[in-house]
Formats: C-alpha cells, structure tokens, sequence
C-alpha cells in the first residue's frame, strides 16, 4: 500500500509538473569564441528585471545551454567563462510558452571590455510551430476597448469574437475562436479556467490584474490536451521589487 501510495504521488507530481511548464519560457543556445569554436562549461546566468530572481547553468561540451521553466517576464543574460570577458544581453522579452535562442560571442580577456548588447531586432522564436499572438501588460493598459473585460481585449485577435450574442455562457473572460464556441482552453497561472455546464470560465478576471495573455490557435503541441480550437495562456501580475500600483477617479 505504501509503495502505491509513493507511485501515485510521484505520477501527480509529474502532472503539475508539466502543467506548470505551459505557462512558462524557455531560453536556450549557444556560446562560441571569436573563432567560432564552442565554449564548454561556460556559465549562463540569467536574472528576472522585476523579481530579481537568478537563474544559472552552464554550457555542455558542445557549447549549448538551455534553461527551461522561467516566468515570463524581462531578463537580462550574461555568459561567463575564464579567460574571456564576459558578455551579456539586457532587457530579453521572454513570453507565456516561448523558447528564445540567445546565442553569446566570447572575446579574449584583455582584447576588449565586457560586450553588452542592449538594441537589437525583436527576438523571432523559430523553435516551435505553433500559430499565436500575444498581448503584454503596457498593451493591455494603453490600447483603446470599447468594452475593458478579458474577452475585450482577446476579441483584438485575429478570428476571435466575444461569443456573448451565441447563446452560451455569460462569463467576460472568454471568446470563441475561428467561428466555433467549444473546444477551446484557458489556462491562468497554469490552471485551467473552464466551466463545463456552459463552456464559460470558473475565475472571473480584471485587466489590471493581467501581465501577458497570449493565444495559440493552431498548431499547438499535445501537451494541451483536450482543447481543439485554442488554447489561452493567461498570466496574472506577480509583483516585484518596485513598488507600483494604478487609481482610477
């Protein structure tokens, strides 16, 4: 019984496991010299912007790191190894089930000052097929909605409208999706939102209580399990260091 019991938990664990991992980022790549040979055992750190959270590892023999589950959010990279100076990338966007490959150039010690490289082009994530868009917490703030609710602000992506006039639900956080009104998943903070009576959602939501939304319709991998037209990956404000707030008069 006791060996059971271990199994069940183990095989639970591994479930929200993988749920948590839905919602979360991924960096990976990989560093080279200035000759393009690989670095092995280079040291990869990245921190969380708002949180101040550190994240660390290092890069195998064949010069690649990867770093998986991190919260959304800004971060700032930096890759280390003796006898090179180090460089770093600030200010990476990394979004809700994005992948981002940041790839580091190391010079020789001596031969130039730390590289820091803080203007590029926005990252463009090549690791994964699915179709999304996504919206981040200054856009949800500034763009302008006739209606300001969740499904407001979902219904400014392409192919989704507000599925109030159908007939079914009456919850504001929730759309329908490429002309149909089932099928589709909501998942908050890596738990799922969905009422099955009506098809609506269980949590009602307020924008300002919003740090990312993005929706994957199409092409998205197994791991998101039952849903068939869409799955909304939404992530509620956590905090940070700095003290900020918003008023309304």
């Amino acid at each position: 019984m006791r060996k059971q019991l271990l199994v069940f938990l183990l095989v639970l664990l591994g479930g929200a496991s993988a749920l948590r991992a839905q919602n979360t980022g991924t960096f990976n790549g990989q560093v080279v010299d200035a000759t393009g040979s690989v670095v092995p055992g280079a040291t990869i750190t990245a921190t969380n912007k708002a949180t101040g959270v550190v994240r660390t590892t290092v890069t195998n023999s064949d010069g690649l790191f990867i770093m998986p589950a991190l919260n959304p959010g800004l971060y700032d990279l930096k890759a280390e190894s003796a006898g090179f100076s180090p460089a770093s990338k600030t200010g990476v966007n990394l979004l809700s089930a994005g992948t981002l490959t940041i790839d580091f150039n190391l010079l020789v010690a001596g031969s130039a000052q730390q590289v820091q490289v803080t203007a590029e082009a926005p990252m463009v994530e090549t690791t994964t097929s699915d179709v999304s868009a996504a919206l981040q917490s200054n856009e949800v703030q500034e763009l302008p909605m006739l209606n300001r609710t969740i499904s407001g602000m979902m219904s400014l992506m392409p192919g989704v409208r507000d599925p109030s006039s159908a007939g079914w639900g009456v919850s504001h956080n929730y759309v329908a999706v490429g002309g149909t009104t089932a099928g589709g998943s909501m998942l908050v903070d890596n738990l799922e939102n969905h009422e099955d009576n009506d098809g609506s959602t269980m949590m009602s939501l307020s924008l300002e209580g919003v740090q990312e939304f993005k929706m994957l319709s199409h092409d998205f991998s197994a791991q998101y399990g039952k849903a068939t037209t869409a799955v909304i990956l939404l992530s509620t404000k956590s905090g940070g260091n700095q003290l900020h707030g918003s008023a309304f008069g």
